[in-house]
């Protein structure tokens, strides 16, 4: 970008240059002579056109003078020797000249162009031209009944109709040619224009009462007019410039509309803009990303299918005489807008205002409904009372903005909007002034961005019927593998008065929030329909199901030792008085942290209150996808077992074995890795310490407080501290909690009845 800040056109004569393609990024075009210049698909990124001349260049302007008064000529004869040629064609038939009969002529030129225009500017043009048909129609017929005759009424009919016709589409024609003029050269350009359609039409209409005449002689041998050809020529001609003014009258109405933007008129200025800008300066398809235009004149310009994210228009002139189709601008109010920056309480409401440069703009009171701002610039602009209802602004910049009393229901934001330095009092979360944030007061400085920015980087997930704590677990956790260990936490539940219930989830910065959204979903209903099959499951084969159970127990050879272990400390227990003293509380307080950095971990031992604070649980981030996989080996081993039994004999898709297999096989690796990571350097100290104030003889009760739902998950019992330790119990808790005063059982000797299991393979003497 440096080499390209360096090219300088300041000032410069530049008309009819090509920069086609070419690469311009932060170039200086201000006060530059630009008309004619070819930017088609260049790169102007940030660069500086400001108070630049872009349109046609002299020579051009006078080659359209010269086509434009040229076309209007010969509009203006062919439209009038039309008329007055199909008059005397259509209708030859004649008519005795009155008083009466004049004032009829009278009305018929002038009704239906009072009908046409009275429609047109309220209704539209296509309801006019429709209008305007029956309107010929019956003053056809009211012209033809002078005649005498049916096929008199029938000929006054077609010739009206057609002759209004002809009229109508003149008019058009003629607007669009003033229209063009006015794009192409100016008001100059358009009175030529209009003196060259009157002058076509004082032509055509001679032509036409000598052509009609001579053909309708030659057609039925006799002149239909009583009149002589000199005095109809005469006639023809007063008509001629009187229907032709009224029709140039309504053409500059319809002109002055095209020009300030009436959408009922906006396909006459796209044709005319279309081949106004031959010859003018182009920038089509460029890239004008963050460029200005400020004060530039563009009259005659290309900026089609242009790139104008954050290009700023700030009081060009002549804008609404460009090209520019495929572009923001079409739309006539969001061009009025980013011009003058002036749309204080207008509606915007549904308008795509996507990249708009609209800094220091002021939007007060305005109404913005889901308007596309994404990528748009509101910087210090005015915002106050504006209705930001489910408005996008992705990306958008509203730094030093000031939002005091907007509503800002359902808009979508996300970690690239930019809040920095918003100028806050208030805010509200519903239309109509509702849900006012703070309640009371006032924001500080800072506040509602801050506010805001914890918005960005959470997601809202909505439950209308309760929620399952046991799927919204599984679906976090799965959406934590699929993302690589993504740091996911709950910020907040809350549940509304209708029954919703609002989970926020805190995600990382520029995370995809449409996509985890959609796969936590996702993954909830497959859990929701997977815990209800489970529960079909349990009503209807409870049998089986105790049956399976029992199946599952763990190695019984492991049972064993451990009774065994257990009834040996029990012959060695000491005195009842003696075990009270030497009963320990264990208390391992974890506190800040998750598996990808490590976690704090505190230490408290009795009642002597000892802390060891700077121990710690070192990072391991395997551990949650392993336990994952030991729960899925699990359930699918559960899950086949649920099946009605076969006969061995019977050949089936499932495998019982390899699926046990598979189960023993993760808890093996879990067991081993949850012991490398409690034995670990980093937490050494903190087990030292802990081993120093403890005897193996102890009865222990160690309890492990946390919030991380995914540590209260894990089975501590496995820890080889309890193999050391045997009268050794380890408990969950919160950090938080309230001590129940224990009870004393009395003292009952336990006997041991039976053992139920499977002894294939143990040595029962």
């Amino acid at each position: 970008m440096s080499s390209a800040r360096r090219l300088n056109f300041s000032g410069k004569n530049l008309q009819r240059r090509s920069f086609k393609g070419q690469t311009l990024t932060g170039a200086d075009f201000r006060y530059a002579d630009i008309r004619g210049t070819d930017f088609t698909d260049a790169v102007l990124i940030d660069t500086n056109l400001s108070h630049a001349k872009a349109g046609l260049p002299v020579r051009h302007r006078l080659l359209w003078i010269a086509t434009v008064l040229t076309l209007s000529i010969l509009l203006g004869f062919a439209a009038v020797f039309g008329l007055v040629f199909s008059g005397y064609l259509l209708f030859p038939y004649p008519l005795t000249p009155g008083n009466s009969v004049n004032m009829l002529a009278s009305g018929i030129v002038v009704i239906p162009f009072a009908t046409f225009v009275l429609v047109t500017f309220r209704q539209g043009l296509q309801t006019a031209l429709s209008a305007l048909f029956l309107t010929g129609i019956l003053l056809g017929a009211v012209l033809g009944s002078l005649t005498g005759t049916i096929s008199g009424v029938a000929s006054g009919m077609v010739t009206v109709t057609v002759t209004v016709m002809l009229a109508t589409a003149a008019t058009i024609a003629t607007t669009i040619m003033i229209t063009l003029s006015m794009i192409t050269a100016g008001r100059l350009a358009a009175l030529s224009s209009i003196g060259g359609t009157i002058a076509g039409a004082i032509a055509g209409a001679t032509a036409g009462v000598n052509v009609g005449t001579t053909v309708v002689k030659a057609i039925t041998g006799t002149v239909t007019v009583p009149l002589s050809r000199t005095g109809a020529v005469t006639g023809a001609q007063l008509a001629a410039v009187t229907g032709t003014t009224i029709g140039i009258a309504i053409a500059v109405c319809m002109t002055y509309r095209v020009l300030t933007g009436d959408t009922r008129f906006a396909w006459i200025k796209t044709l005319a803009a279309r081949f106004a800008v031959l010859g003018g300066t182009s920038f089509r398809n460029a890239d004008l990303t963050d460029a200005t235009f400020a004060h530039a004149n563009l009259k005659s310009t290309n900026l089609s299918n242009s790139t104008l994210t954050r290009t700023s228009f700030h009081n060009t002139k002549h804008l609404e005489q460009a090209r520019v189709d495929q572009t923001i601008l079409s739309d006539s109010d969001v061009q009025a807008l980013v011009v003058s920056r002036q749309g204080v309480r207008q509606s915007y409401a549904g308008r795509n205002l996507r990249g708009a440069n609209l800094s220091e703009a002021d939007l007060s009171g305005a109404d913005l409904t889901e308007v596309d701002l994404n990528e748009a610039t509101l910087e210090g602009s005015r915002l106050e009372g504006a209705n930001l209802t489910k408005t996008q602004v992705v990306g958008t910049n509203f730094q030093n903005a000031c939002l005091t009393g907007a509503c800002i229901e359902a808009w979508n934001i996300d970690s690239t909007t930019r809040l920095q330095g918003v100028v806050c009092d208030h805010i509200y979360l519903r239309k109509f002034q509702q849900e006012r944030r703070p309640s009371s007061g006032s924001f500080d400085p800072g506040d509602f961005t801050e506010l805001f920015q914890e918005v960005i980087n959470t997601i809202d997930l909505i439950f209308h019927h309760g929620i399952n704590h046991k799927a919204f677990s599984y679906s976090l956790q799965q959406l934590q593998i699929e993302n690589e260990g993504m740091n996911l936490s709950i910020r907040s539940l809350e549940k509304k008065s209708n029954g919703v219930v609002i989970a926020r989830v805190d995600i990382p910065e520029e995370s995809n929030k449409t996509r985890l959204h959609a796969n936590f979903l996702g993954h909830y209903e497959l859990a929701l329909e997977a815990i209800e099959e489970k529960y079909q499951v349990q009503i209807d084969a409870k049998d089986e199901l105790i049956h399976v159970y029992r199946q599952q127990l763990a190695d019984w050879k492991e049972v064993v030792e451990l009774l065994k272990s257990k009834l040996h400390s029990d012959n060695h227990y000491p005195p009842r008085g003696s075990q009270q003293k030497q009963d320990k509380l264990v208390v391992l307080q974890v506190g800040e942290g998750n598996f990808a950095a490590g976690f704090s971990v505190k230490l408290n031992i009795g009642e002597r209150s000892m802390q060891f604070t700077k121990g710690r649980l070192a990072a391991a981030p395997e551990l949650p996808e392993l336990y994952n996989q030991w729960q899925f080996a699990y359930r699918k081993c559960l899950k086949a077992n649920a099946r009605l039994d076969v006969p061995d004999s019977q050949v089936t898709n499932i495998s019982r074995y390899e699926f046990l297999q598979d189960c023993n096989k993760a808890a093996a690796q879990l067991k081993e890795y949850l012991n490398n990571w409690l034995n670990s350097e980093a937490f050494r100290p903190t087990k030292e310490r802990m081993l120093e104030q403890l005897a193996p003889s102890d009865s222990i009760r160690m309890v492990l407080q946390t919030n991380d739902y995914q540590l209260r998950r894990l089975p501590f019992q496995l820890w080889d501290f309890c193999d050391r330790y045997p009268r050794a119990e380890i408990a969950l808790s919160a950090p938080d909690y309230e001590q129940v005063p224990s009870m004393r059982l009395p003292s009952i000797k336990v006997e041991i009845l039976a053992i139920l299991g499977d002894s294939t393979g143990i040595d029962l003497q």
